[in-house]
């Protein structure tokens, strides 16, 4: 592809020379309009771009993980009536799975693996939302206290990328070099995404103090009138 530049416009990414160590020179690539400030798009793969695999596209991700209390309901146990209880949770946050825009099967799968390695564990891939998720929830109360029952997930949502190695510059007298560029012939091929983990649900005392960073530590947060 000698002396030719990426179908996409001029924005700039980090490249890789073939010796795998990162490129001193910075290709230019336009960004897509984003509300909210400019586009920091995610880096290029970490594996090197050389001529034996040139012409490979991967999707690199960011991702950030947030904790997501989907409904709770906070009940009180009186002392001496210990017993098993259905509770109707209340609706209280939506965790999705979407992407900015509708991208191929190729690039949807990559981006999703490339996703599940940014946030450390597994997806819901297909496109849907928790609010299809049961809102009542069966406990069997074993001590008396202030409890809240929450259902919730690990909300993610970050940034996706379509890079290409190719080689750029003339091929001779000098010759070219092996570089990841962003790659959208079609504008479909970048975007923001969100997803969320399995359905997680449980129950917390007054008395307990779960890590904030859990959505156990979240319910926690909405546990009012504790001593």
């Amino acid at each position: 592809m000698s002396g030719k530049r990426s179908p996409r416009r001029t924005r700039v990414a980090s490249a890789l020379a073939a010796t795998g160590t990162a490129a001193t020179a910075m290709i230019a690539f336009a960004a897509p309009a984003q509300a909210g400030g400019p586009y920091f798009p995610p880096p290029p793969p970490s594996t090197p771009c050389t001529a034996s695999n040139q012409g490979e596209e991967q999707v690199t991700t960011d991702a950030k993980v947030v904790p997501t209390v989907v409904s709770f309901a906070i009940v009180n146990v009186a002392a001496g009536t210990t017993h098993t209880q259905s509770v109707t949770l209340t609706h209280s946050a939506t965790a999705t799975t979407q992407t900015s825009t509708t991208v191929s099967a190729k690039v949807g799968f990559k981006l999703f693996a490339s996703a599940e390695v940014s946030a450390g564990f597994s997806l819901v891939k297909t496109k849907s939302s928790t609010d299809s998720w049961s809102n009542t929830m069966t406990w069997n109360f074993t001590a008396p206290g202030r409890y809240i029952l929450y259902k919730g997930t690990r909300s993610v949502t970050g940034r996706y990328e379509n890079y290409r190695c190719w080689k750029t510059g003339p091929t001779h007298p000098i010759p070219g070099v092996y570089m990841w560029q962003i790659y959208s012939p079609t504008g479909t091929e970048f975007g923001t995404y969100s997803a969320y983990s399995g359905e997680e649900s449980g129950t917390v005392r007054c008395e307990e103090n779960p890590p904030v960073n859990t959505v156990a530590g979240q319910a926690r947060k909405l546990l009012d009138g504790c001593a």
